[in-house]
């Protein structure tokens, strides 16, 4: 299972596989497919931002 987790101070989102993810957020996938985890900063507005993934 792959877990996944963003929290900024700002506008971040996530797309994970074609799922999109916003702050605050946690999508489990439970499957043996590849993902490509892209991180968004929209606008370059977040100053920082920390992405947390789980591989259980």
């Amino acid at each position: 299972m792959l877990t996944v987790r963003v929290r900024s101070a700002g506008n971040v989102w996530l797309d994970i596989g074609g799922n999109e993810v916003g702050t605050g957020i946690t999508i489990e996938c439970d499957s043996t497919d590849d993902y490509i985890i892209t991180v968004n900063n929209s606008n370059n507005y977040a100053v920082n931002y920390s992405l947390f993934v789980a591989i259980n």
